[in-house]
Formats: C-alpha cells, structure tokens, sequence
C-alpha cells in the first residue's frame, strides 16, 4: 500500500461513484462542493492549504480524502473522505498521513468530517 498526492479530480469522484453505485439512500452531495473548496482560484482554496490523497494497493483505490488547513483554523480537517469496506489498514494509513500533514502545518489537532463537510 501507498500513499499519493492525487489531483485529478475525475479520479476522486469516480472512486466516489464506484463504492456508493447500488446503494440506494445515497445521495451525491460531493460532486458540487468539492470544485468550490478545492480547485485553485476559489476563495477557500486559496486560503488555505490542502491535499488531495489516495491509498493505493497496486492501482486500486483503497480510501480517499482530502486534508485541508484554512489559514485562521488551528486544526486540519479530513473531508471528502471515502473508503472500502474492510479496508482498515489503509484508512490508518491515510490518517497517519494526516498527522504529518497536521504537524507539517501547524496544526494542533484533526477533525474528520462526515459527509465532506
């Protein structure tokens, strides 16, 4: 397993699609937040520090998030975060990633959001 730095956002959102496809009470609310608060140029983004990131096994997407600092904020925040079931391991991996990033950036805690927000 591996960690990357992932921001091709057709990525992240097909590996989205692919682990909710056939559930049915789920309800896209992703799609339209995350181009507002994560793409260069909008007011969040530029703001704030962020890392879109993906463990692999091989070419398979295990889970996702991505981590986000604003400026003002004294935490890092994990949204947009989606995994496999069973995937245990990797989700730790990608959390212990978030605690470097957490350090890296000043920060003094984390905060996993549901949902992405």
């Amino acid at each position: 397993m591996r960690i990357v730095s992932n921001w091709n956002f057709k990525d992240f959102q097909r590996f989205t699609a692919e682990i909710y496809r056939g559930e049915p009470g789920y309800i896209d609310n992703k799609s339209s937040l995350l181009p507002l608060l994560c793409r260069p140029g909008t007011a969040f983004f530029e703001r704030s520090v962020q890392e879109m990131v993906q463990v692999l096994d091989g070419d398979r997407v295990l889970c996702q998030a991505i981590l986000m600092k604003h400026h003002l904020a004294s935490e890092v925040s994990v949204g947009f975060f989606d995994a496999r079931p069973d995937c245990h391991e990797a989700v730790s991996l990608l959390l212990e990633h978030g605690e470097t990033f957490a350090r890296t950036h000043r920060a003094n805690r984390i905060v996993v959001g549901l949902e992405g927000h």
